[in-house]
């Protein structure tokens, strides 16, 4: 009986006589967690994901909103189920930066990994248009010459940090006015309660248009698609401040080899999807041109990144 199987093992494929795991996955519906309420960009990204990989998996792909506690619970529900490819987390930056920040129920190293980049938005820097601040040179010299005269509106985790990381690579020293939310943050600005912000461009790019808001620089290389009269930071010589915001899905560590190369293989085709690749271009975002291992190393320098910010930005954890 040995030598039969053997003999199977050699002669016939591994799917026939060693039936994989992805041989029968998926067999029921999967969860898509999104940490944020319905309706907001990581929300419809996710249904859209959730869709396509439905219609190539052939099995529900069902979305499942959970809010709160700055997007921990949902990744907390990701990071600890159990790792068998039917339960999916999409998020945004505040994954990493969480655990900087305040106590967080999980490792972002340790419980979680990427199935893949969805997309990349850079940051902005925008300012309220009556400074009279034509170029970022401008506002980084005003700020020196006005040493805790200006006033950076922040709209939460992403932006909290990256106004941070700013104002350490540029040495300018300013106050810092929290929001609630990029509306009320940009708002701000417009209406000059506070001077300047740093905000990812999907959600300043309205306001750039509008004039209500200045922009001064986009992070990235390459200038983007709609506003070719923005520098980017490695023009004007800040490459070091090269940032941008993300989202993308994850998986609980863990999760069998041929499982995750299957989901792999359907998220990557989602993202490629024309429909996909036109929503993200609609966002003033950037499709994601990093494969899992290149955005899987991206990821791991995020977490040091933005713990090395908190710690000498001195940002009082929660």
């Amino acid at each position: 009986m040995k030598f039969v199987h053997a003999v199977c093992a050699v002669v016939l494929s591994a799917a026939v006589c060693l039936p994989t795991q992805a041989q029968n996955f998926p067999d029921r519906p999967i969860k898509l967690v999104v940490p944020f309420a319905a309706g907001g960009v990581v929300d419809i990204s996710g249904r859209m994901i959730a869709k396509s990989l439905a219609s190539q998996l052939g099995k529900p792909v069902v979305v499942e909103n959970k809010p709160g506690g700055f997007g921990m619970i949902a990744a907390e529900s990701v990071a600890k189920a159990t790792p068998d490819g039917y339960t999916l987390l999409i998020d945004a930056q505040g994954l990493v930066m969480n655990p900087s920040l305040r106590k967080a129920p999980y490792d972002p190293l340790a419980d979680l990994e990427p199935v893949g980049q969805i997309m990349s938005m850079p940051f902005t820097v925008g300012v309220n248009p009556k400074l009279g601040l034509n170029s970022l040179q401008d506002l980084v010299a005003y700020a020196k010459k006005n040493p805790g005269k200006l006033n950076a509106a922040s709209s939460g985790t992403s932006s909290q940090l990256a106004v941070a990381l700013f104002g350490l690579k540029t040495g300018i020293d300013f106050q810092v006015i929290s929001y609630q939310g990029a509306a009320p943050a940009a708002t701000a600005v417009i209406s000059g309660e506070s001077d300047f912000i740093v905000l990812d461009l999907a959600n300043l790019s309205q306001h750039i248009t509008s004039g209500g808001v200045k922009g001064l620089a986009v992070t990235g290389d390459t200038r983007v698609e709609g506003f070719p009269d923005i520098p980017t930071v490695t023009e004007l010589g800040m490459p070091d401040f090269d940032i941008t915001s993300w989202f993308a899905v994850f998986r609980p560590k863990k999760v069998p080899a041929d499982v995750a190369a299957l989901l792999e293989k359907a998220f990557t085709n989602a993202v490629q999807s024309e429909e996909m690749q036109r929503y993200i271009r609609e966002r003033s975002a950037r499709p994601s041109k990093l494969d899992r291992a290149k955005f899987s190393e991206a990821y791991a320098n995020e977490v040091a990144l933005w713990a090395r910010v908190v710690r000498e930005a001195n940002i009082k954890a929660d």
